[in-house]
C-alpha cells in the first residue's frame, strides 16, 4: 500500500514533485515483483493522460532499417516500435542513479533504504518537454512500455541479473515489444546502442507481460489521439508503401 502523497523540492529536476512511498519485500524474487507490478500500473495508467498523448505528437519517424521485406502492417508496427526507442533514449536528459533520485527524501526515511525511485511515464515526458529529464533503467523502461501501450503495440518489462557479484538479483530491466506477426524487438533505452540490442551475459531473465493487464486497450488511445494517429500514419509510411508498392510492380 502506497503512503500518502507528499511534496518536496527536488534540486535535480528544480522543482517541486510529489511522491509516494511504498514498503517492498527485502526477498529479491518479492523485491522484482513488487516494483515490476507497480511500473506496470504506471504504464497502463499513464497511456491515456494528456502529458503522453501530447508526447506521442513529438515521435519522429526513425526506422532502424528498410523494413519493404515486411508487410505495410508489420512495418509501421516496427517503426514505431523502432521510433519510440529513439525518442525516449534522445529524451532523458541523463541517467542517473536511484541513490541520487531519492537523495532529497531518503534523509526523512533514516535508515530505511529506498532502493528504488520510479517516474512515472506522465512526470517523465513532462519533465522532457521543459528540457529536464533523468532516470535509471526502469524510468527509462516505464516510459517505454507506456508510449507502446498508448499504440497499442504489445510489450513486456524484461528483468535480468547481469551482475556477477550478485546472480540471483534483477539487477537491469528493460522493454521487449511484439508485433502481430510475432515478432520481438527489445528496447533498451537506457543501456542500448540501437532497437533491438540487449544484454548479452546475464545470469538469469524473466519477461512480465505488460499489455496482457490492458483489459480495456481499445479505450486507452483518446479519440483525439486516433485521428492524429491516422494523419501521422499517413505522412510517415507513405514513402514506405510506395517503394513497396513499385517493389510488388
Amino acid at each position: 500500500m502506497a503512503g500518502p502523497i507528499q511534496s518536496i523540492y527536488h534540486p535535480d529536476l528544480g522543482r517541486q514533485v510529489n511522491y509516494s512511498v511504498q514498503s517492498v519485500p527485502e526477498d529479491a524474487a518479492g523485491q522484482a515483483a513488487a516494483v515490476i507490478g507497480i511500473m506496470t500500473d504506471y504504464a497502463l495508467q499513464d497511456a491515456a493522460s494528456p502529458e503522453i498523448i501530447q508526447d506521442l505528437q513529438t515521435i519522429s519517424s526513425h526506422p532502424q532499417r528498410d523494413y519493404t521485406d515486411v508487410s505495410p502492417e508489420e512495418a509501421r508496427q516496427l517503426i514505431w516500435i523502432d521510433s519510440v526507442w529513439w525518442h525516449v533514449r534522445t529524451r532523458i536528459r541523463k541517467f542517473v542513479s536511484d541513490e541520487q533520485s531519492a537523495a532529497p527524501i531518503q534523509p526523512q526515511y533514516g535508515d530505511q533504504p529506498i532502493v528504488e525511485t520510479l517516474i512515472r511515464p506522465r512526470d517523465m515526458a513532462l519533465y522532457c518537454s521543459q528540457g529536464n529529464c533523468q532516470g535509471d533503467c526502469d524510468d527509462y523502461a516505464m516510459y517505454v512500455a507506456c508510449l507502446l501501450v498508448a499504440l497499442g503495440i504489445r510489450c513486456s518489462f524484461v528483468t535480468v541479473a547481469a551482475d556477477a557479484s550478485d546472480a540471483d538479483w534483477f539487477s537491469h530491466v528493460y522493454v521487449a515489444a511484439y508485433t502481430p506477426a510475432g515478432t520481438r524487438v527489445a528496447l533498451d533505452a537506457s543501456h542500448g546502442s540501437y532497437p533491438g540490442w540487449e544484454v548479452a551475459n546475464y545470469w538469469k531473465q524473466e519477461e512480465w507481460p505488460v499489455t496482457a493487464r490492458a483489459r480495456f486497450l481499445p479505450y486507452i488511445v483518446a479519440a483525439a489521439l486516433v485521428v492524429w494517429i491516422w494523419h501521422q500514419v499517413k505522412q510517415l509510411f507513405s514513402s514506405h508503401e510506395d517503394s513497396f508498392e513499385r517493389r510488388e510492380d
